[in-house]
């Protein structure tokens, strides 16, 4: 079976999609936050940015 020619261009814009929509919903995050700090902490508790690092032995 061929693989059409235009699939590697959908599985880019597919990409660029979902890049889109994390930068949207980073930007809904920020709503009615003045303080950076505030934001940034926000944004890290949204993405999980505070999970405890763990010894790569210990994994």
């Amino acid at each position: 079976t061929s693989t059409p020619k235009h699939e590697p261009n959908l599985r880019r814009l597919d990409k660029h999609r979902r890049f889109n929509g994390r930068l949207e919903h980073l930007r809904g995050t920020a709503l009615g936050f003045r303080n950076l700090t505030n934001y940034i902490t926000r944004a890290l508790l949204d993405t999980g940015g505070f999970r405890p690092l763990l010894h790569p032995h210990l994994r």
